[in-house]
């Protein structure tokens, strides 16, 4: 795929590649007590910079490879909030979670995190307490067992 062909795919609704950025940093946001006052988001083709072979499939160059997604939230004109998502043939797999704050970093990177396992184990884990919480939409916010919170200039 042309990378000019998945952008007008993007921007006409043909292709979406992946969605949630943006409520997934709302639901960061409510989680921590944060009133954002504006959310960017976007999303653009990786492209090859030489021919790549995955079997029978051949990705020429300067062909899609893939696609990167982020979206940031930000408070009074200061990002506090992004998130990133890359997709794409020979890129490596990890996880990470960056907090940056005033005095110092909290870095955390895995390449072994199995995405759909921990999502069961989580929906099995809460599952015990929902019959305790309301009736109505509830987020992840509702049912962890703590708050987080954004002090000085934290980013998340």
């Amino acid at each position: 795929l042309d990378p000019s062909e998945l952008l007008r795919g993007l921007e006409s609704g043909r292709y979406t590649g992946h969605v949630g950025y943006a409520e997934s940093v709302c639901i960061i946001a409510d989680a921590a007590s944060l009133s954002l006052t504006r959310i960017e988001e976007k999303q653009e083709p990786i492209v090859a910079e030489d021919e790549i072979r995955l079997g029978d499939l051949t990705i020429g160059k300067g062909m899609v490879r893939g696609l990167r997604g982020f979206a940031a939230g930000y408070a009074n004109g200061v990002e506090r909030i992004r998130v990133e998502f890359e997709a794409a043939a020979l890129a490596p797999e990890y996880e990470e979670i960056v907090i940056e704050g005033e005095d110092h970093s909290i870095a955390w990177r895995s390449s072994g995190t199995p995405g759909d396992l921990g999502t069961a184990s989580v929906i099995l884990s809460i599952a015990e307490k929902l019959d305790q919480m309301p009736y109505g939409l509830l987020t992840m916010a509702d049912l962890i067992p703590f708050r987080i919170r954004f002090e000085g200039s934290a980013k998340l």
